[in-house]
């Protein structure tokens, strides 16, 4: 029984050190992809304000234009919908 016990260590040896080997991979794997995860969900959410933005701003560009007002006033009608969309959905 014994030789069977001294067969077996150096395989469970193996698969304890394969195992650890694993945990710390995946650890180093998910502790790298923090920072992408983080940017991933940054960069969506500057692409959803900007293209909001420039909506908002096409919007009051063709109002401006319909009654006469200058155009430099399309820029707040922009802002205005960012400010709105910033206030009610990220708080």
């Amino acid at each position: 029984m014994e030789a069977v016990r001294l067969s077996k260590a150096p395989e469970n040896k193996r698969k304890d050190e394969e195992l650890t080997e694993s945990v710390n991979r995946y650890t180093l794997r998910k502790l790298l992809n923090l920072p992408i995860d983080i940017f991933r969900g940054v960069a969506r959410d500057l692409i959803g304000i900007g293209l909001t933005f420039f909506a908002a701003t096409g919007v009051a560009a063709g109002i401006c234009l319909y009654y006469g007002f200058p155009l430099v006033f399309s820029w707040i009608g922009g802002l205005l919908v960012v400010g709105l969309l910033v206030a009610f959905y990220y708080y």
